[in-house]
């Protein structure tokens, strides 16, 4: 398990993220990460031009969440 500074740290570094492509999109989408009320998730919801981008988007931020251990 992650100390609470560590997880502090590896939670502003995954916001950092999603605010970069929150920029990345601009007017052209956004970005809603949360935690699911009902399940044990992290949810990662994307609204972009393309669905590739979309899946672009979402990868980098799981990746990112995975990376930093606060997911599997």
């Amino acid at each position: 398990a992650l100390s609470s500074a560590a997880s502090d740290v590896y939670k502003r570094q995954v916001q950092a993220e999603v605010q970069k492509v929150s920029d990345a999109l601009g007017d052209t989408g956004r970005i809603l990460v949360r935690p699911s009320g009902t399940e044990p998730l992290i949810r990662v919801m994307v609204e972009a031009p393309t669905d590739e981008i979309c899946g672009k988007y979402v990868a980098q931020v799981v990746e990112m969440i995975e990376k930093k251990g606060l997911a599997e």
